[in-house]
C-alpha cells in the first residue's frame, strides 16, 4: 500500500477596502473583523478539510455591507510586500484546489456570518502549499 505524503497549507486572509469606489464617509462606517486571519492545516494527498472563518461586524456600524470573497496566489517578496497572482500561477499554489460557500455575502450591523474553504488535495503531491483568501468590499 502507497503511503500518502503530508502536505501543510497556509491560508493567508486579506482585506481589500476598493480603494477609490468609497467615500470616506462610507469607509469610517465599515466596521468589521474577519477571524482567524491566518490558517496552517496539515493533511495527507487526497485528503479533503473545511477551513472556518467567520466575519462579523459592530452593533454600531451604520448599514449592511456586502463582500466579495475569493481566492489568489500571493508571494512576498523580500522587501516584505505581498504580491498577488491569478489562482494557479505559483508552483506552491492550492488556490485551484480550494472552493469558498459563499462567495458573495451581505453582513447587517451587529450580525456574523461564517464562511467555509474547503481544499481538495490532489495525490501525489507533497509540501507546502499556499493561498491568500481576498475579501473585498462591493
Amino acid at each position: 500500500m502507497k503511503k500518502k505524503k503530508l502536505i501543510v497549507f497556509g491560508i493567508g486572509v486579506f482585506v481589500l477596502m476598493g480603494i477609490g469606489t468609497i467615500n470616506k464617509s462610507l469607509s469610517a462606517q465599515l466596521s468589521f473583523l474577519m477571524t482567524p486571519l491566518v490558517q496552517d492545516i496539515k493533511m495527507r494527498s487526497g485528503e479533503t478539510k473545511n477551513l472556518g472563518f467567520t466575519i462579523f461586524t459592530w452593533s454600531g456600524a451604520f448599514q449592511t455591507v456586502k463582500f466579495r470573497l475569493y481566492l489568489l496566489d500571493f508571494n512576498l517578496t523580500r522587501e516584505g510586500k505581498v504580491q498577488f497572482f491569478s489562482p494557479g500561477t505559483l508552483k506552491r499554489s492550492c488556490s485551484l484546489w480550494c472552493k469558498i460557500d459563499y462567495p458573495e455575502i451581505a453582513i447587517r450591523p451587529g450580525e456574523e456570518k461564517r464562511i467555509t474553504v474547503t481544499i481538495k488535495a490532489p495525490g501525489e503531491v507533497y509540501g507546502g502549499y499556499y493561498a491568500a483568501l481576498i475579501l473585498e468590499n462591493i
